[in-house]
C-alpha cells in the first residue's frame, strides 16, 4: 500500500460532510486506511473560485493500494460541491 496526502476545499462545511463521507466509504471499499483526518476549517483563498473568496479544507493522510487512487481522485473529479483537491504520494 501506498501512503497519500489528499488535500481538499468545498464551498461549506455541509458539503464537506457529503465529501468526507465518500472519502471514508472509498477507502473502507478499497481495503485502505485513513491515517489521520485534519480539518483545517475556512479560510481565505488565494484568489476567487466560482466567485467564491472563501472555502472549507480538509486534509487527509490515507493508505491505499496503488490502483485505488486513480479510482479515488477520478471520483472527487465528478463531485460539483467540490472546489479543488489535490493528491500526493508520500514517499
Amino acid at each position: 500500500m501506498n501512503t497519500y496526502e489528499l488535500t481538499l476545499i468545498t464551498a461549506n462545511k455541509s458539503e464537506m460532510k457529503e465529501i468526507t463521507k465518500l472519502v471514508t466509504e472509498f477507502v473502507k471499499a478499497a481495503k485502505g486506511e485513513i491515517k489521520t483526518e485534519d480539518e483545517w476549517g475556512e479560510k481565505t483563498l488565494a484568489y476567487p473560485i466560482k466567485k467564491l473568496k472563501t472555502g472549507v479544507y480538509m486534509h487527509y493522510v490515507l493508505a491505499l493500494p496503488p490502483e485505488a487512487q486513480p479510482k479515488l481522485a477520478a471520483d472527487l473529479r465528478i463531485q460539483e460541491n467540490l472546489l479543488r483537491s489535490l493528491f500526493v504520494r508520500v514517499e
